[in-house]
């Protein structure tokens, strides 16, 4: 079965279960190289991807823990 559908998961070894999965149909990642050119840009890239997935990880246990509270 041939499909453009994208699936990236990340899993804790420790319990072999997917803590995280990325998926989609066309799903694109672009990095703009033009600003990224040297370790400490791929660092600070890094960080600023991390702290996106904390705010949405974030955000979605406070949307849980609000409905399961009203």
């Amino acid at each position: 079965m041939i499909t453009d559908r994208v699936s990236l998961r990340i899993s804790n070894p420790d319990i072999e279960e997917p803590l995280c999965e990325l998926s989609g149909y066309d799903l694109r990642v672009r990095f703009n190289f033009a600003y990224i050119k040297s370790l400490e840009d791929v660092e600070i890239a890094s960080a600023a991807i991390g702290n996106l997935f904390k705010n949405m990880i974030l955000e979605e246990l406070l949307g849980k823990n609000k409905t399961e509270n009203a």
